[in-house]
């Protein structure tokens, strides 16, 4: 059952992170397709340096907090710490590489920050700091 549970949470995070924030924010507010403005990249920066700052800080916030809804599931359903970190890394692969934008997606940076805040938020903040 355990092992059940376990890949049905990784299937889960690799469906949120597949979930293309930024594409649908821009979308909403400007009717344009992210794809096709700047760099391409379906990231909060791209729609912040060439849309708008709050499109782009909106986006970017999205894809925050779908690492940390993916990892705080796991954490909730299950004790295994090994799930969480696959969850997390399936989330982080799922904005890199979507099932509904036929696997071309951002670069998991946001997604990532969300992740670690929930994994490990002391190494985290070397992270910040540096970047």
């Amino acid at each position: 059952m355990e092992i059940l549970l376990s890949g049905s949470l990784v299937i889960l995070g690799y469906l949120l992170g597949s979930i293309p924030n930024v594409y649908i924010v821009v979308k909403l507010f400007t009717g344009k397709d992210i794809r096709n403005i700047g760099s391409g990249n379906v990231g909060g920066l791209n729609a912040a340096r060439n849309v708008s700052l709050p499109i782009g800080l909106l986006g970017g916030l999205l894809d925050v907090a779908k690492g940390v809804l993916a990892v705080f599931l796991a954490q909730k359903f299950s004790s295994n710490e090994i799930v969480h970190l696959l969850t997390g890394i399936a989330a982080v692969a799922g904005h890199n590489w979507p099932l509904y934008l036929n696997f071309i997606g951002g670069k998991g940076v946001g997604t990532t920050l969300g992740v670690m805040s929930m994994i490990n938020p002391i190494v985290l903040i070397p992270c910040l700091v540096v970047e």
